[in-house]
């Protein structure tokens, strides 16, 4: 079988046979770990390999548009992935500092 290509409106128009409601809602027991799968499964639990796909945050974010100096923005990029949660983090910290009764 050679290499197919789909423009996104075909895409968009095929049907999914994947049951992710069932998919999404299983836990770890309820996998079947046959011939094909103990190398995946062992990679991920070991940290070797990473499932795809943005994380599920454990707790909602609120998400917000905030005016800075250019500068400021350009120093908080240069910290690298994950700037945002640090800024985050440092915005509850000092809240917390502010307000004893904030909660985190």
């Amino acid at each position: 079988m050679g290499i197919v290509n789909y423009t996104k409106e075909e895409i968009a128009g095929m049907k999914s046979e994947t049951d992710w409601d069932r998919l999404l809602s299983m836990k770890e027991e309820d996998i079947i770990i046959d011939g094909d799968s103990p190398d995946v499964v062992a990679g991920i639990k070991s940290g070797r390999m990473k499932v795809r796909g943005r994380p599920r945050l454990q707790d909602k974010k609120v998400p917000i548009s905030i005016r800075l100096e250019p500068d400021t923005l350009e120093s908080l990029r240069a910290l690298g992935p994950g700037w945002q949660t640090e800024l985050s983090n440092k915005i509850s910290d000092w809240v917390r500092a502010q307000h004893t009764d904030a909660p985190r």
